[in-house]
């Protein structure tokens, strides 16, 4: 982006020494301003403008400087995404930036004043100094970044935030993707089955530590049980709870939750499947929670999916034949991998998950990615668009009108299965990534339902 810089002062421009005593030790910027004293302005580019006199520019570099603390401190203490993810770290910087403008305001205001001399009368004159940014002086600007840090919490405002409302503005107002993403694909050659596929497949972790989203320690609710099942070398954990009604051995919905943590809401998303009379079971993932193993982002843990439907369908309480699989976000994209893979469930659903990672990673994600995005391979095994051949059983690929991003990638990819003749449609529902839930999992639940008629 280019800059463009307009220094504004209240006196007349005489000579480049009052200038370089007014902006600084800088001799370049001295002689420019000089130079063009009649507009009182220095230009670069046209896209962006400060206004400042005396030290207010500061302000900018007190907000900044804060804010890149923040951001260092949230990814060396909580992780690589916590930053984008988590409000609180953004209002701390705001309110220490706030601090240390109106201290810096204090100090400012403690320097002593010029004196101007009449050359007519001889009277000495005392000007003070004033210090703004945008016409405003620096002790306001101190107290507008307090109360946006306030504003933050109250929105829970994340700075993750800001790249996806870009993109999804783009899309609503154009019809578009943003042109700098990569568009999801329409039509290829079949790349062959996901499944076969895995098995010769190996990730190359460059990075080997647990999932980057941190957690808080749960208490199982009353009702629900905690059980253990076996990933390859792991012991993994799970909450399970039976649905409402009798049946001794009732269907059952293996719920994929959200992020790359477990937490308590997750477990309630899913409370609509266990009204419907689903026996549900939420799977906590390696390197999740503080368990064992590596957070490899889309790929390991498709294993841990399997194997937990693996524990699911053997419970004697549980009717096998009738195993049902769903997932929000992070899990929906797990979902629509795992539906590639196994033969386990009667259906899938998934509600706003990302089927095309190539441009998932492009909007952001890939410094949160433990592998190389640069590698094709790698995104294309955990890009279920690549293999919408593979799907084994009928899918649903929900999200919410308000994600004009999903919507895209949910109809490139369900067109591609349907080339198949598989039964795999994109359904888009009013809301957004999370108040279009309640809806999805309505849907989900009919949809379900509508297998074992058509069965």
């Amino acid at each position: 982006m280019q800059l463009l810089l307009t220094v504004v002062d209240n006196t007349t421009v005489n000579d480049p020494t009052t200038v370089q005593n007014r902006l600084g030790p800088t001799r370049r910027l001295a002689t420019l301003a000089a130079r063009f004293r009649k507009t009182q302005g220095i230009f670069w580019g046209e896209d962006f403008m400060i206004i400042w006199r005396g030290w207010g520019a500061i302000v900018v570099a007190i907000v900044f400087g804060c804010s890149f603390i923040a951001n260092l401190l949230s990814d060396i203490f909580g992780g690589m995404a916590y930053w984008d993810s988590h409000a609180w770290p953004f209002a701390c910087a705001l309110f220490a930036a706030g601090a240390i403008i109106c201290v810096t305001d204090v100090i400012l205001s403690r320097k002593p004043s010029r004196t101007l001399l009449d050359e007519k009368t001889g009277e000495r004159i005392a000007v003070a100094r004033n210090h703004d940014l945008f016409f405003l002086r620096v002790r306001w600007w101190g107290l507008m970044a307090v109360c946006g840090g306030v504003l933050v919490l109250a929105f829970n405002f994340t700075p993750g935030q800001t790249l996806r409302n870009r993109q999804n503005a783009q899309i609503l107002k154009n019809g578009v993707r943003d042109p700098q993403l990569p568009q999801p694909q329409q039509s290829r050659a079949p790349v062959g089955d996901y499944a076969q596929a895995r098995r010769t497949f190996r990730t190359n972790l460059l990075r080997k530590k647990p999932s980057p989203q941190p957690f808080e320690k749960t208490s199982v609710p009353a009702g629900v049980e905690q059980v253990e099942y076996s990933s390859g070398d792991l012991r993994l954990k799970a909450w399970l709870a039976r649905g409402t009604g009798k049946a001794e051995r009732q269907p059952a919905v293996l719920f994929l939750h959200g992020g790359w943590s477990f937490g308590e809401d997750d477990w309630k998303m899913a409370q609509p499947f266990r009204d419907a009379g689903f026996s549900v079971m939420v799977p906590i993932l390696r390197g999740e929670n503080g368990q064992a193993g590596d957070f490899s982002m889309f790929y390991d843990e498709v294993d841990d999916v399997i194997a937990a439907a693996s524990y699911f369908a053997g419970r004697t309480d549980v009717d096998a034949s009738h195993l049902y699989l769903a997932g929000h976000s992070a899990g929906a994209t797990l979902t629509l991998l795992a539906a590639c893979t196994s033969q386990s469930f009667r259906a899938a659903a998934s509600f706003s998950g990302a089927p095309d990672q190539k441009t998932f990673l492009a909007s952001g994600w890939n410094k949160v990615a433990p592998f190389d995005p640069a590698v094709p391979k790698e995104v294309e095994m955990r890009s279920a668009i690549v293999y919408a051949e593979s799907f084994k059983c009928p899918v649903r690929i929900f999200c919410g009108n308000r994600e004009p991003y999903f919507q895209q990638e949910n109809r490139a990819t369900a067109q591609l299965a349907q080339a198949r003749g598989l039964d795999v449609e994109a359904i888009s529902v009013p809301g957004d990534h999370y108040s279009a839930v309640p809806e999805e999992i309505n849907r989900a639940i009919a949809f379900f339902r509508a297998t074992d008629v058509l069965k």
